[in-house]
């Protein structure tokens, strides 16, 4: 004969395991939107994406929500607040010509990590895309590499390109090529590498293109002419220096007939300077890049 107590239901226990397994089901919907949040928004680090999803279950407040209905007597930012009041107390105490030395401190510095980096990239790229340009080119290649040491930001490489191949002039091409090298060095390159797009891909050789065209011209261009030296001032008299000028000129016009010609720095002294040489891309360099970001096929 079966035992009642053995049949009988609990259902305080079910409604308790109901209410979890609902718990339990909307929790797993809600950190699932938090995650594609996160993937939508392309967050930098793991750690950005966890954070978000640990926060999915925050809800944002209501004109109901009421925090007390006594004054409140903390500020809501304590920090903005005492530094605006230390600020202007600063301020006023200084006199004369240390607040121009205050001011002229402020320089802006370049970011420590790729979070400061997007951040500041996102603010650039609003306004125009010569703003990213000259951002890629105050930090260079070298500083680059430091930032984006634990990984660069998926999608991020492929805007980097398109910007350097919208902006890009023949007197940076140096610039260029270091940003893409050193660029080569950041975390999970090759990652990033393999998931460009067919049309950010075809970005890349067209800067490739770009490059090699300036460094075509660069090994088909003639050298420099040497500026020519400056003329004798004409006098009315002819002095014992003068003579002396004049005689050593003529002798230096004998050895020009003699073929024995002296460099141009030496008869045109040391007023004469060379005009210096952009610094460009050669095509070893560009050569090198293409094996980097696998693009041999198109050489």
């Amino acid at each position: 004969m079966a035992d009642l107590k053995e049949d009988r239901i609990d259902f305080d226990k079910l409604e308790r395991e109901l209410l979890s397994a609902v718990d339990a089901d909307a929790r797993y919907w809600r950190e699932n939107d938090a995650k594609l949040r996160a993937v939508d928004q392309r967050v930098e680090t793991y750690e950005q994406f966890r954070d978000i999803v640990a926060a999915a279950h925050i809800q944002p407040l209501e004109k109901k929500d009421k925090f007390g209905q006594g004054k409140r007597s903390q500020p809501w930012n304590p920090f903005s607040s005492s530094s605006s009041s230390s600020s202007n107390s600063s301020s006023s105490s200084k006199k004369g010509p240390e607040c121009p030395d205050a001011a002229s401190k402020q320089v802006k510095t370049l970011p420590q990590n790729g979070h400061e980096f997007v951040k500041e990239w996102r603010l650039r790229k609003k306004s125009s895309t010569d703003a990213c340009y000259l951002y890629l080119l105050e930090i260079g290649g070298e500083a680059l590499a430091k930032v984006f040491r634990s990984e660069i930001s998926f999608g991020l490489l492929g805007e980097i390109v398109a910007v350097l191949d919208g902006g890009s002039r023949a007197d940076d091409s140096r610039e260029v090529a270091d940003i893409l090298l050193h660029l080569s060095r950041a975390g999970r390159f090759g990652l990033s590498l393999d998931f460009l797009s067919k049309a950010e891909r075809q970005t890349l050789r067209s800067l490739f293109a770009k490059l090699e065209h300036w460094a075509t011209e660069i090994d088909n261009s003639p050298p420099p002419p040497l500026p020519s030296p400056p003329p004798l001032s004409s006098s009315s008299s002819v002095g014992a220096d003068d003579e002396d000028v004049i005689s050593g000129q003529d002798s230096n016009d004998a050895d020009d007939a003699k073929g024995e010609r002296k460099p141009a720095e030496e008869t045109t002294g040391s007023s004469v300077q060379v005009p210096p040489t952009v610094a460009r891309v050669t095509q070893s360099d560009i050569s090198h890049l293409r094996k980097i970001y696998k693009l041999e096929e198109a050489s």
